[in-house]
């Protein structure tokens, strides 16, 4: 992090608000300022409040990026590290300066499907417009369109990490989901338009350990620790497929790397440059001075999908229509729209 300017004093002044009028208040603070906020900044008086309406309210009606926090870890400067962790969240939110290159900046686009369906439903779809046409739509659409207003150019490849998934639904997700990417989203915005695409399935809920091959007779926590980089693509893969552990970050105790495994890949990765280009995208995590332990943008995925289900409240966890025979997602579990102004940052980190 580098600089921000911000305005030397706030646009509204403090406000004291209730569980009852949270909505309200917003939209006041909001129609107060005579400018549009960089920065919403909420102190919650306990961790299980209101977190979920607020940004609700803030990013899908009012177009606010609003950082929330906790009286008890702020009104103290002892805690340096929950400190310095806010600032990294500040930071990316209003688009502070940055020491990497802006390609390690992701567009969240969040949709709700029902409960036990691994396979997204929403890369592609066809809607109809005022005018009763059939259009194409879908995440991977308005991802395209957003690279191409923002880079005045299509991607020239794709690279996709996906995780979430077993080893006995790869070739579902190659069948539904790089076919949708492929033949459905890219050929709609031009005829001929097929970008090379690679799929790296990632795992990090598994049983595997890795150890050094010998340890000193004195057990030392710091000797047997693997080091970050480590990266394992022999003995315990698979034989004949591409895949490898990578060990990225520096752990703590038993090292438990994460698994990648290529299902799908037209831009020919040799082993050591998809190794390479994944292991450094674990130092540009934005919420970290230091390398993570899967790749970032899986990590901001969990967010995004996160912020989606604190849209939805309590229907967040799909409890209330557990026990319903249905195929179609109810209209009280869509996903609100949010806001353009907020769709420009990375608001959920």
């Amino acid at each position: 992090m580098i600089n921000k300017d911000f305005k030397e004093w706030p646009l509204v002044p403090l406000w004291s608000i209730n569980d009852l009028n949270i909505a309200a208040a917003l939209k006041s603070i909001h129609s107060t300022a005579k400018e549009q906020l960089q920065l919403l900044i909420v102190i919650l008086p306990e961790e299980r409040g209101n977190y979920g309406k607020i940004k609700r309210v803030c990013e899908t009606k009012l177009g606010l990026v609003s950082q929330c926090c906790l009286p008890k870890n702020v009104k103290t400067d002892t805690n340096i590290k929950y400190l310095e962790n806010i600032a990294l969240k500040i930071n990316v939110k209003v688009v502070g300066s940055i020491d990497w290159p802006e390609v390690t900046t992701y567009r969240a686009v969040i949709s709700a499907q029902l409960e036990r369906q691994e396979i997204i439903g929403g890369l592609f779809h066809t809607t109809r417009d005022p005018k009763g046409c059939l259009r194409p739509d879908g995440m991977i659409r308005e991802l395209m369109m957003n690279f191409y207003q923002k880079n005045r150019c299509k991607p020239e490849r794709i690279i996709f990490y996906r995780d979430g998934i077993s080893e006995s639904q790869f070739s579902q997700v190659i069948i539904h989901e790089v076919d949708a990417i492929r033949k459905v989203a890219c050929l709609s915005l031009q005829e001929d338009y097929l970008p090379p695409i690679t799929l790296v399935i990632v795992q990090k809920r598994h049983h595997t350990r890795i150890f050094p091959p010998t340890l000193c007779s004195n057990y030392n926590e710091q000797v047997a620790q693997i080091p970050s980089g480590t990266v394992i693509e022999q003995d315990i893969c698979h034989p004949s497929g591409f895949d490898f552990y990578l060990c990225s970050h520096t752990s703590q105790g038993n090292s438990r790397p994460t698994h990648y495994t290529v299902i799908f890949d037209e831009n020919h990765f040799t082993a050591d440059g998809l190794q390479l280009l994944t292991h450094n995208l674990c130092y540009v995590y934005a919420r970290c001075t230091r390398a993570v332990s899967i790749v970032p943008p899986v990590y901001y995925a969990h967010l995004a999908a996160a912020r989606g289900r604190r849209y939805l409240g309590k229907f967040g966890d799909g409890s209330s229509i557990r026990n319903e025979v249905t195929s179609e997602l109810p209209e009280f579990l869509k996903v609100p729209k949010i806001a353009d102004s907020v769709l420009g940052v990375m608001f959920y980190c």
